[in-house]
């Protein structure tokens, strides 16, 4: 069965969990393919001055993923 919008299922975020220190739950970080959020969350990774929160990928349907 071919989905009524296909491209959705393209559509990604990388989120970063704040929930921790009490402020918004997630903060969104890069929105894009999965291959462009899994790039993104390497270079987010590569930075050395950002606050450690863990970060994620969500999928279009707000399932949670491991980067």
């Amino acid at each position: 069965m071919t989905p009524f919008f296909p491209d959705c299922y393209d559509e990604w975020g990388l989120y970063e969990d704040q929930s921790s220190v009490g402020g918004d739950r997630y903060r969104l970080l890069y929105e894009g393919t999965r291959e462009e959020c899994v790039k993104a969350a390497q270079e987010y990774e590569e930075e050395e001055n950002y606050d450690r929160f863990p970060i994620f990928l969500m999928d279009w349907e707000g399932r949670e993923w491991d980067v």
